[in-house]
């Protein structure tokens, strides 16, 4: 036991010994050697180029900076008509699902109600029955069609250009893992 104290006295002693007086003298000539050996490489600049003028000859050509024409374009490229029944659509007493985007509903199913067909969509964690002619989503999308597949929406937005646009979008059957 006496040995074994010993021992880890001699083992102690030799440690303290490896911490003895150092000068700050070494530490400064180190980094004086390291500040020295490190170079920072800045890159020059280039020159830049001398600027090209370049002519514009009006001559016969379409003033860049009319708005006349500009809007003439615009007017001529897309002849969109206005959907019928619009103003009904946007009428109408707004449902619940029309807080909602499209992206945020899962068609889950359907069921038979007094003999009409209900599609069942999950809208975050709560289940809603939706018939035909059903509102949902933020574009004025109107159920057109349901079957156990899934059920299809009309939609009417506006473009960049305010003009009103229609597609058609579909909710498919969620397939869920269990």
């Amino acid at each position: 036991m006496r040995r074994l104290w010993w021992l880890a006295a001699l083992g102690m002693g030799a440690l303290l010994l490896g911490c003895g007086p150092s000068t700050q003298e070494q530490l400064r000539t180190w980094l004086a050697e390291q500040r020295a050996a490190v170079v920072p490489g800045i890159k020059k600049i280039p020159t830049p180029r001398p600027f090209e003028r370049l002519e514009y000859d009006s001559q016969g050509k379409i003033d860049p900076f009319s708005k006349t024409n500009f809007f003439k374009e615009i007017v001529v490229a897309s002849p969109v008509p206005r959907p019928a029944g619009l103003e009904a659509e946007r009428g109408h007493v707004k449902q619940l699902l029309e807080g909602f985007p499209l992206e945020s509903m899962s068609f889950v199913g359907t069921l038979a109600k007094d003999g009409k067909r209900i599609a069942l969509v999950r809208v975050n964690g709560m289940l809603h029955q939706v018939g035909l002619g059903a509102y949902m989503g933020q574009n004025l999308g109107k159920v057109t069609r349901l079957d156990d597949n899934g059920l299809r929406l009309r939609e009417l937005t506006l473009d960049g250009n305010g003009h009103w646009t229609e597609r058609i979008v579909e909710l498919k059957l969620q397939e869920t893992s269990k």
